[in-house]
């Protein structure tokens, strides 16, 4: 390196601030590069902080994100549940008015039923009022008829006795008369003969005075006969009037009865009817009220049926696995109107229900369809308790019960297609509603529901007992 002479003073200054100038321009470019290293560092701080507020920021709004789709879900859930509530709520209130419906209309049922009861009461009441006065005609006829014998008898004595008294004057008048001639053919009568004459005469006298009497009697007792067989007739004519007012009674009380009871019939017809009646061996089994069995419950019942409403025909089908029709398939007997006449006439019939021993198990199909085969029949009546089965007793979920009970009720379709549609009343007897009858799986109708669907799909109405 060269020194800069002494002499070239400028040169030397130029030097010198050249080399300050360098000097200071590297200190400069050394903490230019130093400020910005520190500024690289800080930038690099700063974007790694950045980046991290980029991440808990990514994470926060993941968060709020995943909120927000969870509440949408929830919003979508709670709109869901507030469009089914409100469809619930809509159905709800339409039962209500059902049910506000049904209240008023069973309000009227209940009004009409307290009327029908009262005038059950009082047609009752006219009944006995008709009745007593049936009975004071019988005694007051009864009375009657026994003056009018009595009359009648004191009338032959009073005619025997005249007819006697007319016997013996004829008979003194003819000795008397001898007599006569005799004293006259003697000419002078001695004492005895005038005495016997004069006794005669004084007793045909007698005998003439009784018979007036005895006339007398005899007429009164003609005319008293008269006033009798006269009372007797009006009595006989009371007694009729009485009687067709008992039989007025009768049927307005059966009447009621009948309206009370819910039986149903075909065009509120009840002149042809049958009765279906369960025979199987459960029917030996107690009644839920009584230790009565249910078959001498169904005994009494019939029996009061048959008296008290107004059929006019009537037949009996027995069924367990086989059927009895009583009289005969296709024939009815008939009941007279009179309550005497009536016990009579189904006297036979009750005949056949006590013979019976139940038995067996329980054919619905066959014996619905017997019924069935009668003709212009107004109602048929099914007493039962026990489901359709071809046993006794058989395993509550047997299929058999589903196909026993779909044959019963696809018959009942059957014949309302084909016209022949007599409502079916069904007195169901027993544990009809016990699930054990329906089985575990519900394989089939439950027993009280399958009678209910009986009655339901015929017309009828269902009767438990």
């Amino acid at each position: 390196m060269s020194i800069p002479d002494d002499h070239d003073e400028s040169s030397a200054i130029g030097w010198i601030s050249f080399s300050d100038l360098l000097m200071v321009g590297l200190i400069v470019l050394l903490l230019s590069t130093a400020n910005l290293s520190n500024s690289r560092v800080e930038l690099e701080n700063r974007a790694r902080q950045a980046e991290l507020n980029l991440d808990r920021e990514i994470v926060s709004n993941q968060e709020k994100i995943a909120k927000a789709e969870e509440a949408l879900r929830i919003q979508e859930s709670l709109a869901t549940e507030i469009e089914r509530l409100n469809f619930e709520l809509s159905a709800a209130k339409k039962q209500e008015e059902h049910y506000l419906a049904e209240i008023a209309r069973l309000s009227i049922v209940e009004m009409d039923l307290v009327d029908k009861t009262r005038q059950l009461t009082e047609a009752t009441a006219e009944l006995q009022r008709a009745m007593e006065l049936l009975e004071e005609a019988n005694a007051e006829l009864l009375v009657a008829r026994q003056e009018l014998n009595s009359a009648q008898l004191q009338l032959s004595k009073a005619i025997q006795k005249l007819t006697e008294s007319e016997v013996r004057l004829a008979e003194r008048e003819k000795e008397l008369t001898a007599l006569k001639k005799y004293i006259a053919e003697a000419k002078i009568p001695d004492e005895k003969q005038l005495t016997l004459w004069r006794g005669m005469e004084k007793e045909n006298a007698s005998l003439k005075e009784q018979i007036g009497k005895l006339m007398g009697e005899l007429e009164l007792a003609r005319k008293e006969s008269m006033r009798l067989l006269t009372v007797v007739s009006d009595l006989e004519t009371e007694l009729k009037k009485q009687r067709a007012d008992q039989i007025g009674a009768e049927v307005r009380e059966q009447g009621f009865r009948q309206e009370l009871l819910g039986i149903r019939t075909r065009n509120s017809g009840y002149g042809r009817v049958v009765f279906v009646v369960d025979c199987s061996g459960s029917m030996v089994r107690s009644s839920n009220s009584s230790d009565e069995s249910r078959w001498d419950y169904v005994q009494t019942v019939i029996r009061n049926w048959l008296l008290l409403l107004p059929f006019q025909e009537v037949q009996l089908i027995l069924f367990n696995n086989d059927v009895d029709v009583h009289p005969l398939p296709g024939e009815f007997i008939s009941l007279k109107k009179t309550a005497e006449s009536r016990r009579l006439d189904i006297q036979p019939l009750l005949t056949a229900l006590k013979n019976t021993v139940p038995n067996q198990g329980t054919n619905t199909s066959l014996a619905l369809r017997t019924a069935y085969e009668a003709e212009n029949v107004d109602a048929i009546f099914l007493f039962t308790d026990g489901q359709p089965m071809l046993k006794a007793e058989v395993d509550t979920t047997s299929e058999d019960f589903r196909t026993l009970q779909n044959e019963v009720l696809d018959l009942i379709v059957r014949e309302k297609q084909r016209g022949n549609a007599p409502p079916i009343n069904v007195i169901g007897l027993g544990d009809y509603f016990s699930n054990r009858l329906a089985g575990p799986e519900q394989k089939h109708l439950p027993f009280g529901v399958f009678l209910t669907r009986i009655a339901q799909l015929s017309g009828g109405t269902f009767l438990g007992r």
